[in-house]
């Protein structure tokens, strides 16, 4: 791409109306994101528990309905709380949760975090995203954990959703969790648009548009064109369709 070129998108120089070509987010795959469905031990239902170090209580969420509370009464270990969904290969993943933690402090990987990971049919690990999102350490307010994983390699069919406290942390350590989700993520097919003149100056000539075009994929449901409109040099709106070509600029 030329040096020259600027960035549209980001600069406001012209209006690109790119017909159905937001980024997609599927439903969440998971089952009793919230924690409010609570089983009699006072665990949340459909969630895995390494240890008993979790409890669904009410007024512990982000709009004071229940949310999923660590508590360590001690120098201890964190543990993880863990739902395992179906993988779709090829597709990647929005993932997170809302947390935030009071006092926790601990050795040097002590902190609050969300983490993927993807196995094979027969459990075997493919991948994580553990280096993924942010981590929460001291005290912090209701705070979005989010990441993105790459694309599900050929062979995967399952993964676990960890919300955890990982490291060695103090006691009165405190996290809280909410709303935790695992969406499928298409990305936009148009990631963004370049024009060769400079913003908010009138340009004589031929001007140039490039748009930076994300791999598109049919059985993701995407178009394969683009309606690029603007004000043409009489002022009139005008509009142009173009062909989408994946991993290319057109």
């Amino acid at each position: 791409m030329r040096k020259d070129w600027r960035e549209v998108m980001r600069c406001g120089a012209f209006l690109a109306a790119l017909s159905a070509l937001a980024s997609a987010f599927g439903g969440n795959l998971l089952r009793n994101a919230d924690f409010e469905s609570v089983a009699a031990d006072g665990h949340g239902t459909d969630w895995t528990y390494v240890a008993s170090d979790y409890t669904s209580e009410p007024g512990a969420g982000m709009n004071l309905t229940r949310g999923m509370v660590f508590r360590a009464k001690g120098r201890m270990t964190g543990t993880p709380l863990l739902q395992r969904v179906r993988v779709t290969p090829g597709v990647r993943y929005h993932y997170g949760a809302w947390g935030k933690v009071e006092n926790l402090r601990g050795d040097s990987e002590a902190c609050a975090r969300v983490c993927l990971l993807w196995e094979d049919n027969w459990g075997r690990l493919m991948g994580n995203g553990s280096f993924f999102g942010k981590r929460l350490k001291g005290n912090t307010g209701w705070t979005r954990i989010r990441a993105f994983s790459p694309e599900m390699p050929a062979g995967a069919k399952w993964m676990t959703i960890r919300v955890e406290v990982i490291g060695e942390v103090d006691g009165g350590t405190v996290a809280y969790f909410d709303d935790v989700f695992v969406e499928p993520f298409v990305p936009p097919a148009v990631d963004r648009v370049y024009c060769s003149a400079y913003r908010e100056t009138q340009a004589s000539g031929k001007v140039a548009f490039v748009a930076a075009v994300n791999e598109v994929s049919g059985k993701a449901g995407l178009p394969s064109t683009a309606v690029f409109s603007y004000l043409g040099a009489d002022g009139t709106p005008k509009s142009r369709t173009v062909a989408l070509k994946g991993s290319k600029e057109a």
